[in-house]
């Protein structure tokens, strides 16, 4: 509450980094400030596109100069001649709104194909935030696939923890994740290890995750 309090103080925010979702996302959105999720790369030297953090806005708006098309992947093509001449190819699938407005939809090298649906990891993932709150559990976790004879691919949700503390936590979430409206979206298995890999940068590296997992089960 400290921080929140301070946090209050500050007019405008930019964030970046990293999406940020579930109920600190919700608490942010009740603040009277102005905050922003940022959008940028390496390539681009700096953030080209804003997400202003408030009730029923989901679309990242180019700043001025910055264009927006996708690629037959459904990838996100950025144009800004202002950076550099040639067009900006990102691994982004987003819905484009128009060319000057997006929505960010995911990573499209860490999409599972799951018995022929494409299931994109980053849209599960929020709903699971909902989940785990209804049943209030906090650990940190991914979901990935792992390979299965019928499937090709099942989802399967990774957690950092163990399935005995806090006290029946597989139990309580296999109940909440039957409230995930699309049955496709449900893990099928739920894995824990102590703690989720994480790169240089502090997110966690869902490769790296996984290779740990597929090597000791």
């Amino acid at each position: 509450m400290f921080l929140f309090d301070r946090f209050k103080k500050i007019d405008q925010v930019l964030v970046g980094g990293a999406p940020i979702g579930g109920d600190l996302w919700s608490q942010i959105t009740e603040l009277n400030n102005r905050v922003y999720l940022t959008y940028g790369m390496t390539e681009t030297l700096s953030h080209i596109a804003l997400l202003e953090n408030k009730p029923g806005i989901n679309d990242y708006k180019a700043l001025n100069g910055v264009q927006f098309a996708i690629d037959n992947r459904g990838c996100l093509n950025i144009y800004a001649p202002h950076i550099q001449e040639q067009i900006i190819q990102t691994n982004d699938v987003v819905e484009l709104i128009n060319t000057s407005a997006f929505r960010w939809v995911g990573r499209i090298d860490n999409i599972i194909n799951s018995g022929g649906l494409k299931i994109n990891p980053e849209n599960v993932e929020e709903q699971l935030r909902v989940a785990f709150e209804r049943v209030e559990i906090g650990n940190e976790f991914i979901v990935s696939s792992v390979p299965d004879p019928v499937l090709g691919s099942k989802l399967v949700l990774i957690i950092a923890g163990t399935n005995s503390e806090p006290p029946d936590i597989e139990k309580r979430l296999w109940t909440s994740l039957g409230s995930i409206p699309n049955k496709y979206h449900r893990p099928k298995e739920i894995f824990f290890m102590d703690q989720l890999i994480k790169n240089a940068g502090g997110k966690i590296d869902r490769a790296a995750t996984l290779n740990l997992i597929s090597s000791i089960f």
